[in-house]
């Protein structure tokens, strides 16, 4: 709850401030002879006869403690001005929202602005670079370093974290599919290290400084981090938690905790805080600061002493959504979310003791601030810990004082300091996460001890695995890097331009089988040029070839197709050569394939209206098929509609997986007992899985290995029930009559191709 705060002079007496007259003879001699009894002890320093405190000599400054040369600060300052003569210097940032055109903005105005100059700060905002503008983005968290000139945003839509350098004048993507619930970041110029709080996965992430690698420092499983502060000197980080749940806020907090996530400890909870949105701290008083609410709804700014003794309400306002808090000088800037007329929003400057405050009004919403000038530390003395460190990922400050070496998920943390992958291991799955970088397997089996294990497999310097397959024979393993635009098989590397979806081994024909959106293609490793194309989709339609699935038992090829014009998918059928293709099924927007050997079923899954088709692999070529031949199972609303996005499906051992790349988790469900059964599985470290596979010895033994077919079975001739379905022009006149203009295009089209 807040706390009500009298101007200077006045005192809160009977539900009111009332004036309270001072004896300042007394409280002089009170100081005085406080002075007789005070022993200022360090350097610089003496005590102030007014009121009895220990105060720095003329000429020096107070430090977090200490009394510091002002003028080998101003000078230091001025180096860094000459260095930063490429970018405003001393500024206040902002991060503006404009929801009407679906763009972001960042924004700035001079840290040394007045309070006179900056009420019309609409005005006087200036363009940081145009190159920070964004279409489509929304940016959520910012932080910047005065003393290495570096600028981090986060597009919230995007989920795509940016850096801008100062000196440099460059702006480039560090992370990708790994920030979509970004609330507030901070940044230890000290160790190179960027932190941010996750309210999505409910974590606090580090960033080592060349963005390859990063680690959880802060996890819950119904808790969510928000607000983020980080004291340079003292080597702390400090965040706020709240648990919103159907509109209801509990288990609210604020936390501080080691660098290294060590050592967490609540300095306040519920009612003293109720919703803290974000954090900053005053070097100069070494107070921290928050956004939060009343439980009358009033916004607050509340304040406290680092330990959470002695905290108030500084300033509030009955209507709005505080958001933003940034402290330079003698100035507090908060930014309101909620618009106070249409087109109109409000930040306030506030004095650090709550007596006035100027407003500066914008016509786009803003989000963030954040301070890119120096402060009282930006030239004291830290110890860096990590400068002789030999940690193979992340190397964050410890409570002892010195480093600790900390690997990003996944990773084996070996001898303090070396991080070690896993050799693919038997009856794991296998998910390729985009934003992790990397390639992980997690058990089938859910012992205890196996609850939330993944392990990372060596991929060597792949930027982003899009498909992944393994040969279920030996383990091979086989994936398309869409960074790097190329296919890696074993020790075989092939480029090839266009983004690849789906792969699959043969394990019968030593083959791999890939499909882009346009084509589909086989290589046996040997000749970068003996690529094949099976496939190519029309160029007269709109079909987009989303995932391929090989069936080894019965030499086929299944493929998903969608038109987004149309908005239609299918199921399609070839021989392993590409002919003989046929349709297999009419569905929506689908995905993820797979087939399962112990069932003969051939499963395909839709992205998002969660509806699984199976369909019996010795009646898949009796077309067209029938309720007999294939049945349609509904996920939902065991997953709520609209919370998922399923990438990919995989099948074994009676458990049907399933990639959820909205909720960043694995969930599984029992294929006898239906979606019912339906609970995640594996870890809560991924980010966004686009694919995903498994390897079982067993499974290949018992239901693949001596049941290929002979050579010339892959591409044999129709059989009886193997017929390939010829067109005519007659045949497009009845489909226009009783189906749909867009199927009629693609007869006549198939058509045309089977001419030429």
């Amino acid at each position: 709850m807040g706390a009500c705060v009298c101007d200077e002079g006045y005192k809160y007496i009977s539900e009111k401030c009332q004036k309270v007259k001072h004896n300042y003879s007394k409280d002089h001699n009170m100081a005085t002879y406080k002075c007789q009894r005070t022993i200022c002890g360090k350097q610089h320093e003496h005590c102030n006869e007014m009121d009895g405190t220990c105060i720095c000599d003329d000429g020096y400054k107070n430090v977090t403690g200490q009394c510091v040369l002002a003028q080998q600060m101003l000078n230091e300052d001025e180096t860094m001005k000459d260095v930063q003569n490429s970018f405003p210097i001393e500024s206040i940032l902002f991060t503006l929202s404009d929801e009407k055109n679906e763009n972001a903005r960042v924004r700035y105005l001079s840290a040394n602005s007045s309070m006179t100059q900056v009420i019309n700060g609409d005005l006087a905002m200036e363009t940081l670079m145009d190159m920070l503008d964004g279409k489509d983005a929304d940016y959520w968290g910012m932080v910047a370093s005065y003393e290495t000139g570096k600028i981090y945003f986060n597009d919230y839509k995007q989920a795509c974290l940016h850096e801008y350098d100062a000196h440099s004048n460059k702006i480039e993507a560090i992370a990708n599919d790994l920030t979509g619930g970004l609330e507030n970041l901070e940044y230890d110029r000290i160790t190179n290290v960027l932190y941010w709080t996750d309210s999505i996965d409910k974590t606090i992430i580090a960033m080592e400084g060349t963005y390859q690698h990063f680690t959880k420092i802060y996890q819950s499983d119904s808790v969510a981090p928000y607000g983020l502060a980080l004291h340079t000197t003292k080597r702390m980080l400090f965040f706020s938690v709240y648990k919103l749940e159907k509109g209801f806020i509990s288990d609210s907090a604020l936390v501080k905790c080691d660098l290294d996530g060590g050592n967490q400890e609540s300095i306040l909870q519920f009612p003293y805080v109720i919703r803290p949105r974000s954090l900053a701290i005053d070097y100069a008083t070494d107070n921290i600061y928050w956004t939060d609410v009343s439980m009358h709804g009033d916004s607050l700014v509340m304040m406290s002493k680092l330990d959470g003794t002695q905290s108030k309400s500084i300033f509030s306002r009955e209507t709005g959504y505080f958001w933003g808090i940034a402290i330079s000088q003698e100035n507090i800037y908060v930014t309101n979310t909620l618009n106070v007329t249409t087109d109109k929003y409000e930040t306030y400057v506030i004095r650090k003791d709550g007596r006035s405050h100027s407003t500066i009004t914008t016509n786009t919403k803003p989000r963030h601030v954040s301070v890119y000038a120096s402060n009282e530390v930006s030239t004291v003395p830290v110890k860096n810990e990590c400068e002789f460190n030999k940690c193979d990922h992340i190397c964050l400050s410890s409570s002892t004082g010195e480093h600790r070496c900390m690997c990003s998920s996944g990773f084996q943390l070996k001898f303090g300091s070396i991080c070690e992958t896993s050799p693919l291991l038997n009856d794991y799955l296998l998910v390729a996460d985009i934003g992790q970088k990397g390639l992980f397997q997690i058990p089938f089996d859910d012992k205890e001890e196996n609850l939330g294990n993944m392990t990372a497999i060596d991929v060597h310097t792949t930027e982003k695995i899009y498909a992944v397959a393994v040969d279920p024979s030996n383990g091979e393993m086989a994936w398309y890097d869409l960074e790097k635009e190329e296919i890696f098989w074993g020790h075989r590397i092939l480029s090839f331009g266009e983004a690849v979806s789906s792969i699959v081994i043969h394990p019968c024909e030593e083959k791999i089988y890939w499909a882009s959106i346009t084509g589909i293609y086989s290589w046996d490793g040997k000749r970068s040029f003996a690529i094949k194309t099976l496939y190519t989709s029309s160029v007269f339609t709109n079909m987009e070839i989303r995932e391929i699935e090989i069936d080894f038992l019965r030499s086929r090829i299944y493929w998903t197709e969608y038109d987004a014009l149309f908005q239609k998918g299918r199921i399609m059928q070839s021989n392993l050569d590409g002919k003989n293709r046929k349709r297999v099924l009419d569905t929506k927007i689908v995905k993820g394939m797979t087939i399962d050997y112990e069932t003969d079923t051939l499963y395909v899954m839709s992205m998002v209206d969660g509806t699984m088709y199976s369909i019996q692999l010795d009646q898949a070529n009796k077309l067209p098929l029938n309720q007999n031949t294939y049945s349609v199972t509904k996920i939902t609303p065991f997953l709520k509609e609209g919370t998922f996005l399923i990438f990919d499906v995989s099948v074994v051992n009676g458990w049907v997986y399933l990639a959820d790349s909205e909720a960043s988790h694995i969930h599984r469900f029992d294929l006898k007992k239906g979606p019912s059964s339906m609970e995640s599985h594996g870890p809560s470290e991924l980010f966004f899985v686009p694919t995903m596979t498994f390897y079982s010895k067993d499974y290949f033994k018992n239901y693949i290995k001596d049941k290929c077919p002979t050579d010339e079975s892959s591409t044999s001739p129709p059989t009886s029930d193997n017929v390939e379905v010829e067109t005519d022009d007659d045949d497009c006149e009845e489909i226009l009559l009783n189906g749909s203009f867009s199927d009629y295009l693609d007869c006549m089209f198939g058509l045309l191709e089977a001419i030429m």
